[in-house]
């Protein structure tokens, strides 16, 4: 019931999707979703990337819920993973480059500026495209 799910801590309802209940995990997502949505969206200053790591932020709590300890906070516990997807967001990115931008050398006007591909990433493409 909408009423009951109010007065159901989170920690309550983390137990209970210990227990395998998607309709509790559903009840956090539903709590929690905005909060980690905008936390993302200040970190990595893009909606689109911020909703990508927001889904990953829960897929991850749900693979981990068995981990969760009930005498603990479940904001603290769902966080910790929010700040680590954070921090895996600005590792990836840098890992592939795309934060580096260079101006078009070869163009005299004002275009937009193409992401700058790491060497690895630009051999692999070379190797494929030489294979296709």
């Amino acid at each position: 019931m909408p009423g009951d799910e109010q007065q159901t801590s989170d920690e309550q309802l983390a137990a209970e999707a210990q227990d395998g209940s998607l309709e509790a995990f559903g009840s956090l997502v539903d709590r929690y979703h905005a909060r980690v949505y905008h936390f993302l969206c200040h970190k990595t200053a893009n909606p689109e990337d911020a909703q990508d790591v927001t889904q990953q932020v829960f897929i991850r709590a749900w693979q981990k819920i068995h981990q969760f300890r009930v005498e603990a906070k479940f904001a603290t516990w769902l966080f910790t993973i929010t700040r680590r997807a954070a921090i895996n967001y600005y590792r990836a990115r840098k890992a592939l480059g795309t934060a580096l931008r260079r101006p078009d050398v070869n163009s005299e006007s004002s275009q937009p500026t193409q992401p700058l591909l790491p060497p690895k990433l630009k051999h692999e493409m070379t190797l494929q495209a030489g294979v296709a």
